[in-house]
């Protein structure tokens, strides 16, 4: 008698099953192996994109990311503006292709125009026709030769930080979602490298700050121990003169006992403000302290080293130097001593 056939245990069936969906199993794991090496070429060119922005220099950043948009983009025009959060200002940093001056472009506050209301809602404007999109024209001596462009917030966490301006398309095109598609790749790294270069401009005003003397904004002594360093080893190395000239404000302090603290900072600027006028560029002026100044005076022949000791920097220096006082005048003082050394260089002159 024939024995009934016996159904197929349950683990049979799902390895039958199994099998009938390998090839469909193998196509999902080369898509998907495909999807991760496209995703890792992605971020390896967005990474390179992030070090060709990415310079020491703020300005030269501006620029770079503008050069590479103009290439991504197809564009003849494009503009940078950066959020100052102080003033609650988008300003102008960096211009491709602008018909007028950048200097003439003047700030704009956060929700005003396009560029302003842009940024303080966050969302991009893509506009392939400014009149068929009820979007009001640029003034004409902007001089755009199409009805097209973007304009593309920049932020990051959350924060404002700028704004592309993106317009007249190569071969009068349109702009379109590819476009915008394209900057929202490479928008974080914009936001990256605009932000290193915020902190590369506070960084050099910190610095600047550092070595300024706040009064007078002339160098303080702590540039000039530096500088002194420098400008010694340079001498040597070339076999260069150099001078160093000290200056001193004469009975300064009875000046300042005479006609109060305030007479006397009015003293040290004027005094400031003469050896600004009176040096070369090559020279350094410090405030070395208190009505003490030092000059550095970098010179590469005798005969402009000659020039700069009291005979004429001194003479020229005393007469600038103004009234600052209804019935008092200031003096100065002025020694030099004159590098490489020799016997009898220390200078000491009395007005």
């Amino acid at each position: 008698m024939d024995k009934p056939e016996q159904a197929p245990h349950a683990g049979t069936v799902v390895v039958a099953e199994s099998r009938d969906h390998l090839p469909n199993l193998q196509l999902e794991v080369n898509r998907l192996r495909g999807e991760l090496e496209h995703r890792s070429q992605l971020a390896e060119s967005l990474q390179r994109f992030l070090e060709r922005i990415s310079t020491r220099d703020p300005e030269k950043t501006y620029h770079a990311i503008l050069k590479h948009l103009k290439e991504l983009l197809q564009s003849e025009r494009l503009s940078l503006m950066v959020f100052d959060e102080s003033s609650n200002e988008i300003c102008l940093k960096a211009a491709v292709g602008l018909a007028t001056a950048e200097a003439e472009v003047s700030a704009t506050h956060l929700g005003e125009g396009i560029s302003g209301k842009v940024l303080e809602t966050g969302r991009p404007l893509v506009v392939a026709d400014l009149e068929a999109a009820r979007v009001a024209a640029a003034p004409a001596g902007r001089n755009y030769r199409t009805k097209s462009f973007i304009s593309y917030p920049i932020t990051m966490s959350g924060r404002k930080i700028g704004v592309l301006n993106v317009t007249d398309k190569s071969a009068g095109g349109v702009f379109d979602d590819v476009d915008l598609s394209l900057l929202e790749i490479v928008g974080p790294q914009i936001a990256i490298a605009l932000e290193r270069a915020e902190w590369q401009e506070r960084a050099s005003q910190f610095q600047l700050m550092s070595i300024t003397d706040p009064l007078t904004g002339l160098l303080n002594r702590r540039y000039l121990e530096e500088r002194l360093t420098e400008e010694l080893n340079r001498s040597q190395r070339y076999s260069y003169n150099m001078s160093c000239l000290m200056i001193d404000i004469d009975d300064f302090k009875s000046y300042n006992d005479r006609n109060g603290h305030q007479a006397g900072d009015v003293a040290l600027r004027t005094t400031a403000q003469a050896l600004k006028a009176t040096l070369r560029s090559a020279d350094v002026a410090c405030r070395y302290g208190g009505e003490e100044f030092c000059i550095l005076l970098a010179a590469e022949r005798r005969s402009a080293r000659r020039a700069c000791l009291p005979n004429g920097c001194g003479s020229a220096l005393r007469k600038r130097i103004t009234r600052v006082g209804s019935r008092n005048r200031s003096g100065t003082s002025p020694s030099v001593l004159g590098y490489p050394l020799s016997p009898g260089k220390l200078i000491r002159r009395k007005r």
